[in-house]
């Protein structure tokens, strides 16, 4: 096991509730999302970290996103969906990747400091799963600093919410507050290409799409590249789980979805297959 970084700050020990909600759909994954952020904002629901997946594979798009970025053509011949998020940054391909949202209320202390804050808490967490799962503890900052342009995709340049190992971004996260709550969601690829993305976007000129899947194999990485042997769903869950705990001292315990989130996701789900709000931008 690598060195962790010391944690700057302590907590009062809390239990929050575990969610593990499968693979679902896009729409229905950005519409638990915010059905949990509301009743997490009203007290309804407890403090919550939910591990989830995407099937069929999907692009999620940051909420201020242009959408003619993407070839919907190609998306619709991959079998990939298209959805629009509440939360800013870029855009994500869910294929191949662990997705973690973690949703508290802003009287929590953990909730404190604006959103590079809040990350930097959050993130050093994620650091010490990733450490567990075998990343190299000394390769978790950049060998320089990325001053280039931000590519269409969250893996694609630096972030304030991005995880990096080397000068390789490992794990791309966004934020939105919510009335009294505040959501931190992110994907953990796996395995697989971190260069498909590219494939699903929109160019004009030829050559255009070899130059960003060159330029993203130079800044993203999965997870079984870094380590050079596969990790399973679970095992990356529960270490990424194992990680916020410790930094944020939390325990967590496995939990499920109330009734009125149920019922409330259900609804919203029109919201995010709406065309009118994936093309908003």
């Amino acid at each position: 096991m690598g060195k962790r970084r010391k944690r700057p700050e302590t907590f009062s020990p809390a239990t929050w509730r575990l969610l593990l909600t499968g693979d679902q759909d896009g729409a229905t994954n950005l519409a638990l999302d915010e059905a949990i952020l509301a009743a997490v904002a009203t007290g309804d629901s407890p403090p919550t970290l939910r591990f989830y997946g995407f099937a069929p594979g999907c692009i999620s798009l940051g909420y201020e996103q242009e959408w003619d970025g993407l070839d919907w053509d190609v998306c619709e011949a991959e079998g990939w969906q298209i959805v629009r998020r509440s939360s800013d940054s870029r855009a994500i391909l869910h294929v191949d990747d662990l997705n973690y949202a973690l949703y508290l209320p802003l009287t929590d202390p953990r909730a404190d400091g604006d959103a590079a804050a809040t990350a930097r808490r959050f993130n050093l967490g994620l650091e010490y799963g990733l450490i567990d799962l075998g990343v190299d503890p000394t390769r978790m900052q950049p060998f320089y600093t990325d001053t280039g342009e931000p590519g269409f995709g969250s893996f694609d340049g630096p972030s304030i919410y991005n995880i990096v190992t080397g000068q390789l971004t490992l794990l791309a996260s966004a934020q939105w507050r919510l009335g009294q709550a505040l959501l931190q969601h992110g994907s953990l690829p796996l395995a697989g290409d971190v260069t498909r993305i590219a494939n699903a976007m929109y160019f004009d000129m030829p050559g255009q799409r070899w130059a960003v899947q060159l330029r993203l194999g130079r800044r993203a990485v999965a997870l079984n590249a870094v380590l050079g042997h596969n990790k399973t769903f679970a095992e990356a869950s529960t270490a990424l789980a194992q990680g916020l705990g410790e930094v944020l001292d939390v325990t967590f315990v496995p939990g499920e979805l109330s009734a009125p989130e149920q019922e409330q996701a259900a609804l919203l789900r029109a919201k995010y297959t709406d065309e009118g709000w994936t093309k908003k931008f």
